[in-house]
């Protein structure tokens, strides 16, 4: 370009994302997404709020069970998710494995447990999982682990 800038074209850089298996869809709608599910209220409510601080770009939602987790997950295609693993009905396992079944959504997922032993995590991170966190999770370790499946730089984040 004049001036001596290099610069990538928007849709070089959606193809070469595409093209090695990273989410596009952010850089194709100009904010990330990421999706909370949680059947405790105050979880969802505590860990949207956290989110929420890696900026105006970055759109958080939550959802209070896994049938509505998979639905906003097919309708609202987050780039993260981030997952309880036990819920009632339709629980975080069962979500994980449908989500495998729809590998255009590319969605990263982190799970958050309670019940977490090195063994689940490894079946976890087996079945696509991005990142795995124990129960109560420090909120500050939840928006790093975010951070970084989105791809964000650490300095993004705002400090509130």
């Amino acid at each position: 370009t004049p001036g001596g800038h290099y610069r990538v074209q928007r849709e070089d850089l959606v193809r070469f994302l595409r093209d090695t298996g990273h989410p596009a869809a952010a850089v194709e709608r100009g904010s990330s997404r990421i999706l909370v599910v949680d059947e405790d209220p105050a979880n969802v409510t505590n860990y949207t709020r956290a989110l929420r601080k890696l900026g105006p770009e970055v759109e958080v939602m939550g959802a209070g069970d896994g049938v509505t987790g998979l639905i906003m997950l097919g309708s609202w295609k987050p780039d993260v998710l981030v997952l309880d693993l036990r819920m009632r009905g339709l629980d975080g396992i069962d979500v994980v494995r449908r989500l495998g079944e729809l590998p255009e959504l590319r969605t990263r997922v982190i799970v958050l447990s309670i019940y977490l032993t090195p063994a689940i995590a490894e079946d976890l991170q087996g079945l696509g999982v991005f990142g795995c966190l124990d129960k109560p999770a420090a909120l500050d370790k939840l928006v790093a682990l975010a951070e970084e499946a989105l791809g964000i730089a650490s300095s993004a984040v705002r400090n509130t």
